[in-house]
C-alpha cells in the first residue's frame, strides 16, 4: 500500500512541543508544517464556564519537521499562545510511518470569552 504525503498546502501550521528531559527540565521544540484542526467548546456545569477546546494535529513524516520527532501522550503543546496536553498519539502507515495523528486538549481553567 502506497500512502502519499499530506500536500504542503495543507501543512501551514506550527506549534511548540514541550517535553521533559532526563534532568528534570523541559525541552521546547518548534514543530513546523503540520495541520491543526481546532474544535472549540465551552462547558457550564456549575455557572463557571470551562474552556474544553481540543486539537487534532497531523504530522506528516515527509513534509513536517523536524524529521524524526517523537510524540507521547502527556507532553504539552503550545499553540497560538494556549497550552494543551497531548492525550492520544497514533502513527499511521502501511510498511513505515507516514503520518502521526495527535489529539490534544486545552489545559486551563475558566473561559474568558
Amino acid at each position: 500500500m502506497n500512502i502519499k504525503p499530506i500536500p504542503s498546502e495543507l501543512l501551514g501550521d506550527s506549534f511548540t512541543l514541550i517535553s521533559p528531559n532526563k534532568y528534570g527540565g523541559i525541552v521546547r521544540t518548534e514543530i513546523n508544517n503540520v495541520r491543526v484542526e481546532r474544535v472549540n467548546s465551552v462547558t457550564d456545569y456549575t455557572s463557571a464556564a470551562r474552556d474544553c477546546t481540543e486539537l487534532s494535529i497531523w504530522f506528516d513524516c515527509v513534509n513536517s519537521g523536524p524529521e524524526g520527532t517523537e510524540f507521547s501522550a502527556g507532553e504539552r503543546a503550545e499553540y497560538l499562545g494556549e497550552l494543551f496536553e497531548l492525550t492520544e498519539v497514533r502513527t499511521l502507515g502501511a510498511d513505515c510511518p507516514h503520518h502521526i495523528k495527535i489529539k490534544a486538549r486545552k489545559i486551563s481553567g475558566e473561559y474568558n470569552g
